[in-house]
């Protein structure tokens, strides 16, 4: 949600397998048929996997909004709903118990280091549009840097002069 509100990097919290596993098996410590609530993506293959060769059958509730949600949980044959915290308030509201499917530490971990690596590709960016934007600036020559779409993104104070325009404060041509 928060990508189609602002245009900043967002780094999501990842669920870790650990993560999973720990929240199933206290599932399983409560009932008999757990089912696992998921926004818009299945399981992990791998997590998937997993379980059918331990043997535990954990079905899957895959929804893209509240009432979807409600509908699914509703007709669940699941006495355990695992899931964030809006699934279990509504397996609660249902007769269902709920696990709480948390971020333990080595999810926040990674996403912490995620979000390191996202830092340091920025600043590189930024390092390499501060060395485009210098040689532009400083070029004897007719630069125009182009978007992947042939548009004139900038160009250097050279090809200002070659159109007889001056270049204003903001970089901007002047008529």
């Amino acid at each position: 949600m928060i990508r189609g509100y602002f245009k900043v990097p967002v780094v999501d919290y990842k669920v870790t397998f650990i993560d999973y596993m720990q929240a199933i098996q206290s599932g399983f410590q409560m009932g008999n048929k757990v089912a696992l609530v998921s926004y818009q993506t299945q399981v992990n293959g791998r997590l998937r996997e997993y379980l059918e060769q331990i043997r535990l059958p954990v079905s899957e509730i895959i929804y893209e909004g509240t009432q979807e949600l409600e509908e699914k949980i509703r007709v669940s044959e699941a006495d355990v709903i695992v899931g964030n915290a809006h699934a279990v308030q509504l397996a609660g509201e249902h007769g269902k118990k709920g696990v709480l499917l948390y971020y333990g530490k080595s999810s926040i971990r990674e996403s912490i280091e995620d979000a390191r690596r996202l830092l340091k590709e920025i600043r590189r960016d930024k390092e390499r549009n501060q060395f485009v934007k210098a040689m532009m600036d400083y070029s004897p020559n007719g630069v125009i840097y182009l978007d992947t779409e042939d548009r004139i993104i900038d160009c250097s104070r050279a090809v200002y002069s070659m159109l007889g325009k001056t270049v204003g404060t903001g970089g901007e041509a002047d008529s």
